[in-house]
């Protein structure tokens, strides 16, 4: 079955786990660490639980995924991240 996300901007997408996959290797390579593939296998598997999904349930499922395997500072550096992201998203709606 596809499986959607919505997007920040209220459009559904096809979910595409490969940029998943992608923003949690920039995550780890922004500490200079080497990716935990069982992070990426077990975020996929959450995935398959719903059809849907928002961009914020799967970055939050991804922070939770990183406390749950102690990578404190790459959970760290990817907030940090979605904080940045969230905030120029807000500012480019305002335009």
């Amino acid at each position: 079955m596809d499986k959607f996300v919505i997007k920040r901007s209220g459009e559904y997408q096809p979910l595409n786990f490969y940029k998943i996959k992608d923003a949690i290797q920039k995550g780890f390579e922004s500490v200079n660490k080497k990716i935990d593939a069982a992070i990426s296998h077990k975020i996929r598997e959450t995935l398959e639980s719903k059809v849907v999904w928002s961009v914020e349930e799967i970055q939050d499922n991804i922070e939770k995924e990183l406390f749950n395997q102690h990578h404190y500072d790459v959970m760290k550096s990817f907030m940090l991240y979605r904080h940045t992201e969230n905030s120029n998203v807000k500012k480019r709606r305002c335009k």
